[in-house]
């Protein structure tokens, strides 16, 4: 296939692999580094591919900061001893590990004609394990000096990388907070000290690499801390690597208002802008679900982030499976974008659904579907909305709540307020409650309108494609079981909190509540025993069991003893959205 450039994605950059967000040294898949398919990449129309993975969790122990590759010089090592601990494999074999393994691929991607990208965090603190005073302080002169020091040595190692990508929050870096013990940064505004910081990086690469470029993501800093080191830092050399969302890479999300002011600002002052975004059918969102398609959540975000000034580039954020692009719509979807950006929904759907043959328009009408559940979904309730598919459909039986993710950091103790409904740790009202039901309820029924069209098309498809059909149907069941967990979940609390009011009123119980408590009950108590045989695992939920029963001995004694508050103790998992 070839591809054409699509106009404003001049840099059009991949991530290969795909990583596991919880299991350190874990990833779903390994990174697919050969040269078929970095040619692939190539005939694609990418034109640069990032050499490490770069995840928190590390999988496959893949490189994540300049120190677990570069060694600094003994001069600089003596100023400017190595004062925080490895986050990554230990020992020298390790590393060599490590140390060939960018070496390889550097090489690999320079003979298929791409350019290369080495992403780090910095200044390297293990994340927040020091809370907001950490060692590597960017008031402390030697940072600086041993941060030049790691770039010419990873240059003098791995000659020929084109261009760097940092993080200074997240990927183990971490900042002193203006408001924090450090002596040197209390009372000194961040965007007072880290432009000097990152023009350092960009002067440094550039005296080796002068067509290079340092790429920074603003990662975790608030809306006008971002707007205010824009000011600050020299344009030459420097660019900007955007999450299409002030809160996240979120496919329903993409292009917010700050990321259109935002790369508007970069545009004014000559800076370059690359947007993060899943551009394939894998992502932090709906891990470890791997073979949803919701083409059109990719082609709508694509058209959102391609419209807005200023940008320049797309960057995979999560990382991206070449060797499915067959069974993966989303990632299909991105390769026409690039291709042809102006085609109309319906040809796109047309387009992607044509291998299907005989049964092409059942499987357009189920990604239309599945792609309208996706943008139903609400995703904006909370970052613990998020990997949806390690949630539980055996939810709770405490009263549902709405968990909320709160942070360390500037951007989610101002920001990320305005885009995510729960980030304080308050109990959430009723009609918040509901609002999230409803949605999840909504998105549960679309994608169950989508599984009826897809059922019919995988009954009738033969051979490859029918397995491809039977592989999107599973994931596809899987989230439509843990959206109606949680919708489920919701509504008995609700009824329950309509009763419990009643009671206190000084009113009667009608019938009604107890009978849609009981339908509630009972379709959570199915919907487990879905998952069970679809994980063939036992069909076991005591609890629920017994809070069913209980019900036939009449709601107001039910009510003392089941969905009351309880304290968040991740009974269910971290990302269990509803149960405490």
């Amino acid at each position: 296939m070839d591809v054409g450039m699509a106009a404003g994605f001049f840099d059009r950059v991949a991530v290969l692999g795909c990583p596991d967000s919880l299991e350190r040294y874990r990833s779903h898949a390994p990174a697919p580094w050969t040269p078929e398919v970095l040619a692939r990449l190539r005939e694609w129309g990418f034109t640069q591919v990032q050499l490490n993975l770069a995840w928190g969790a590390r999988p496959d122990d893949e490189p994540l900061n300049l120190e677990d590759i570069v060694e600094p010089s003994p001069e600089v090592a003596a100023r400017c001893p190595q004062i925080v601990d490895l986050n990554c494999r230990p020992g020298h074999e390790a590393r060599a590990i490590r140390r060939d393994l960018i070496a390889t691929r550097l090489d690999m991607a320079t003979s298929a004609g791409l350019k290369t990208l080495f992403h780090f965090g910095a200044p390297y603190n293990r994340h927040a394990y020091y809370g907001d005073t950490p060692p590597n302080c960017l008031l402390d002169p030697y940072v600086h000096d041993r941060y030049e020091d790691l770039i010419r040595r990873f240059a003098a190692d791995f000659p020929g990388v084109d261009d760097l990508l940092v993080y200074t929050y997240d990927q183990d870096a971490w900042l002193c907070g203006e408001f924090g013990g450090c002596p040197r940064c209390n009372g000194v505004p961040l965007h007072e000290r880290l432009p000097t910081f990152l023009d350092r990086l960009v002067a440094t690469w550039r005296s080796i690499n002068p067509a290079g470029r340092v790429w920074w993501e603003p990662w975790e800093l608030s809306a006008g801390q971002v707007h205010a080191c824009l000011e600050r830092v020299t344009s030459e050399g420097f660019g900007m690597a955007l999450h299409a969302n002030i809160a996240e890479s979120m496919a329903v999300e993409a292009a917010d208002p700050w990321f259109i002011r935002t790369a508007r600002q970069a545009e004014s002052r000559g800076i370059p802008v690359w947007t993060d975004w899943f551009l394939g059918g894998v992502s932090e969102e709906t891990e470890p679900f791997e073979r949803l398609a919701h083409p059109l959540t990719i082609w709508r975000g694509l058209r959102r982030i391609h419209a807005t000034r200023g940008v320049t580039g797309i960057k995979e954020y999560y990382g991206l499976l070449p060797d499915r692009v067959e069974t993966d719509a989303n990632l299909r979807a991105t390769l026409l974008f690039l291709r042809e950006p102006d085609l109309d929904e319906s040809m796109v759907l047309e387009r992607l659904a044509a291998p299907y043959g005989e049964v092409a328009p059942l499987v357009a009408e189920a990604m239309r579907l599945a792609s309208e559940g996706m943008e139903r979904y609400p995703w904006d309730c909370s970052w613990m909305g998020r990997q949806i598919g390690r949630s539980r459909t055996d939810h709770a039986l405490s009263a549902a709540i709405l968990r909320p993710m709160l942070c360390p950091t500037p951007s989610w103790e101002s920001t990320r307020g305005t885009v995510y409904m729960r980030t304080e740790p308050t109990e959430a009202h009723p009609w918040m409650l509901e609002d999230v039901q409803l949605r999840c309820q909504q998105a549960a029924d679309l994608w169950a309108d989508a599984l009826d069209a897809l059922s019919t098309a995988e009954a009738h498809a033969e051979g490859r494609e029918r397995v491809h059909l039977s592989a999107w149907r599973r994931d596809l069941c899987g989230i439509r079981r843990r959206a109606l967990a949680y919708a489920l979940h919701l509504r008995a609390t609700m009824v329950a909190i309509a009763a419990r009011r009643r009671i206190a009123d000084g009113l009667d119980l009608p019938d009604r509540l107890a009978e849609e408590l009981g339908r509630a009950l009972r379709a959570s108590r199915a919907n487990h025993t879905e998952e069970c045989a679809a994980k063939g695992s036992p069909d076991e939920w005591e609890e629920m069991d017994r809070a069913i029963a209980d019900l036939a001995c009449g709601l107001a004694s039910w009510l003392d003893r089941w969905l009351l508050p309880a304290p968040d103790e991740r009974s269910k998992g971290l990302f269990s959205l509803t149960s405490c």
